[in-house]
């Protein structure tokens, strides 16, 4: 995606530098979920975004490697997890943990 991009021609061969990183897995009832942090952090747009997969019945079966992930587009528009306001920056590397409550889940990201 062109949001994913660090720097235009970066290599002076017309090739645009893509970012992503900062990756983090996670399984939720029957889904896989991958939190990446995209583009760069001195980029005012520098967001957190996420791939999904159907896991499959067996336990055994759910190698990563092997799931079938998709990127999470909104009707293929940009639509990031997370992403800078007025109220939020710093949307980085990031983890999904357990809250104090060890029931709801938290995402916790990192400031510039």
């Amino acid at each position: 995606m062109d949001e994913e991009i660090f720097a235009r021609n970066r290599f002076g061969d017309g090739r645009d530098w893509h970012t992503v990183e900062g990756a983090t897995y996670f399984a939720y009832r029957d889904r896989a979920f991958i939190t990446y942090s995209a583009n760069a952090y001195e980029h005012e747009d520098y967001f957190v975004g996420y791939s999904y997969a159907q896991l499959p019945n067996k336990q055994a079966d759910a190698h990563i490697d092997q799931l079938d992930w998709t990127k999470q587009l909104n009707e293929n528009r940009f639509d990031p997890l997370l992403i800078r306001s007025p109220k939020v920056e710093g949307t980085g590397h990031n983890s999904i943990v357990k809250a104090p409550n060890a029931v709801d889940d938290w995402i916790v990201y990192h400031g510039p």
